[in-house]
């Protein structure tokens, strides 16, 4: 399974409750058992080769394109994976404003092979391997970012394992 990326869009009030004594369980309702699927975004093992292709480095950046790593404000306890960030529908818009578009990204995917060995978990890309379809999911990701901006929502970020 792994460690991935899960995202989840609502409203800013309900992210605004949430605070340091946040429970993970209370953190999880919101992930798994309040949105709709159009407002769940998961990345699964390839959030790790989405965050170099987007920012180009393989740790946290105070980069907009870093989000992935370390945009928004921390919430709930901290475990081994980092604590869960919230960010608001502004910082949606200004990340979605950063980020290239798919065809940059296919760009970059092809001059990113074979990645650094520290971007985790043996997710290498191959040239002339389509699978996984790392730009399809990355407009995914792109685009959930857009929606929940343009529905002036926010979006809970947790790195799960």
């Amino acid at each position: 399974m792994g460690i991935t990326l899960e995202l989840a869009a609502h409203e800013e009030d309900v992210l605004a409750r949430l605070h340091d004594d946040t429970t993970d369980t209370e953190i999880a309702s919101l992930h798994f058992e309040e949105p709709a699927d159009d407002d769940q975004y998961t990345a699964g093992r390839i959030w790790h080769v989405l965050h170099y292709l987007v920012s180009g480095d393989v740790g946290a950046t105070s980069k907009p394109e870093s989000f992935i790593l370390s945009g928004g404000r921390e919430v709930g306890p901290h475990d081994y994976y980092g604590r869960t960030r919230v960010l608001r529908s502004e910082e949606c818009s200004a990340i979605v404003r950063a980020l290239p578009d798919g065809d940059e990204l296919a760009r970059r995917l092809a001059q990113a092979a074979p990645l650094p060995d520290n971007v985790m978990y043996g997710d290498r890309i191959e040239r002339g391997v389509a699978d996984p379809d790392y730009v399809a999911l990355y407009v995914g990701l792109k685009d959930f970012l857009a929606r929940a901006a343009r529905s002036e929502r926010g979006v809970l970020i947790s790195i799960i394992g």
